[in-house]
């Protein structure tokens, strides 16, 4: 993607930003907005491979006081994972080193 692409693009996003927030105010709306309370967690999905790419089935996967194991395919989900900052996943297999990734989860969404 060239630079003036990338530039076209955050321009275009900035002006769909702008326009999508300008609401103006209804006074004869009487429905009160309750607030939104993040739960804070994220669903945190993934993949375990060897240095080759091939998947590692039967990790063990934590992620702070969440653990679970690797798929035969290599992949895993976690449910409930804290964020709000950032976090790290560890991955460890008899006959592999460790592994870890570090990355700053989405609130409420999949990371």
């Amino acid at each position: 993607m060239s630079v003036s692409s990338l530039r076209l693009f955050g321009l275009a996003a900035l002006l769909l930003f702008w326009v999508s927030s300008c609401k103006k105010d209804d006074p004869q709306d009487p429905t009160p907005v309750e607030p939104v309370t993040p739960s804070n967690t994220t669903l945190l999905i993934g993949r375990v491979t060897d240095p080759a790419g091939n998947p590692v089935s039967g990790a063990q996967l934590t992620v702070g006081a969440k653990s679970g194991i690797s798929n035969p395919d290599g992949t895993f989900a976690l449910a409930d994972v804290a964020s709000g900052g950032r976090i790290f996943v560890s991955a460890s297999k008899t006959g592999y080193f460790k592994g870890s990734q570090g990355l700053i989860p989405e609130n409420n969404g999949v990371s």
